[in-house]
């Protein structure tokens, strides 16, 4: 496989996954990640820990 085509299996693979990437509509995973770039771990796990609560509660009213 020549350099030509590995590239652009590459290209191909990132065009794929950036169009199926499913941004989150929850708003506490949104702001887990911004605390997590912003290196504020326990904030950011505190978020994290109550989007999981969210979706378990959800999850057991379906």
């Amino acid at each position: 496989m020549n350099s030509i085509q590995k590239y652009s299996c590459f290209f191909v693979f990132f065009i794929f996954s950036y169009c199926y990437a499913n941004p989150t509509d929850n708003i506490l995973l949104q702001k887990g990640w911004a605390a997590l770039v912003k290196d504020n771990e326990n904030v950011a796990f505190r978020y994290f820990w109550l989007a999981n609560e969210k979706a378990n509660k959800e999850k057991k009213y379906r």
